[in-house]
């Protein structure tokens, strides 16, 4: 296999970018009679229609996942994540961030049925450690594959990747000496909850050498589409679609004929001629 540079285009394949990107494309399949009054209440406090009906689509996704599968968990942490970071980061709504959690939970509540996964999101945060714990949730969900991506790759990076790794990594380390090695901040409480996989070894640093040779190879690598039902059905109509199915069918009936055509004689030929033209009538009919 030809190695190749990462650049910023491969960073839109981890792991968790691509769990948040089929977020964002969940279809909601659920009844919103139960929710009407809180619709409409997150559209208003939200001004954004496109980013809550994916919140819905989300919550509603959620509802059809088993209460008691540990995915639930981290269902509802990505969930958590996603929304947040969307709220302070992008829409800018901290001042509103209250009422719409509780608006989100209480979807939630309906969507969710008995034995049911449903999610109940804090309120009560600080902008900067979440920003923090969700770095490193995303960090150790994402460091399988970029260490599969740097051995494919032979280490080779550009700076936009290479910063990524540096800047990521540093907010990993500084978690670790605050909550591990001192477990003096606040927001240590909840990093150990959302990753319970942090007081395990130290992850190693993972790093890649800058160079600016044009990206020669991108190959798609394992994983990248997450299991869901909609990926799976988009796959399988792609592969059936109506003119394979037709020529499936039309291709051996020509090759029938022509071999009749060779075989038998002029009247047997006007023959098979009639009846192919009888056949094709009753297709259209």
């Amino acid at each position: 296999m030809s190695a190749y540079v990462l650049g910023k285009d491969h960073l839109e394949y981890l792991t968790s970018k691509r769990y948040y990107k089929n977020l964002k494309e969940s279809i909601n399949y659920c009844s919103e009679e139960k929710i009407v009054t809180l619709k409409d209440n997150l559209q208003r406090y939200l001004d954004n229609n496109g980013f809550s009906k994916e919140v819905i689509g989300a919550l509603c996704l959620t509802s059809f996942k088993n209460e008691i599968d540990s995915d639930c968990r981290e269902h509802c942490n990505y969930i958590y994540f996603w929304i947040v970071h969307t709220l302070i980061n992008v829409l800018k709504k901290e001042e509103k961030i209250s009422n719409i959690i509780d608006t989100i939970n209480g979807i939630s509540q309906a969507f969710v049925e008995t034995h049911k996964c449903k999610c109940n999101f804090s309120k009560n945060f600080n902008k900067d450690n979440f920003n923090k714990i969700k770095a490193v949730h995303d960090y150790f969900n994402d460091y399988a594959y970029i260490n599969e991506k740097l051995n494919e790759s032979r280490n080779l990076c550009d700076e936009t990747y290479k910063n990524y790794l540096e800047t990521t990594y540093s907010v990993y380390e500084t978690a670790y000496k605050d909550c591990i090695s001192h477990n003096s901040q606040t927001y240590c409480s909840e990093l150990k909850e959302k990753v319970p996989k942090f007081n395990e070894n130290k992850l190693q640093l993972l790093s890649c050498e800058k160079t600016e040779q044009e990206i020669i190879h991108s190959p798609p690598g394992r994983g990248y589409d997450l299991d869901s039902e909609e990926v799976r059905e988009t796959s399988f109509s792609e592969s059936t679609p109506t003119t394979s199915i037709f020529l499936s069918i039309f291709l051996p009936f020509l090759g029938i004929c022509f071999f009749l055509l060779h075989k038998v004689s002029r009247s047997r030929i006007k023959k098979c001629k009639y009846c192919t033209y009888n056949y094709a009538s009753s297709l259209k009919k």
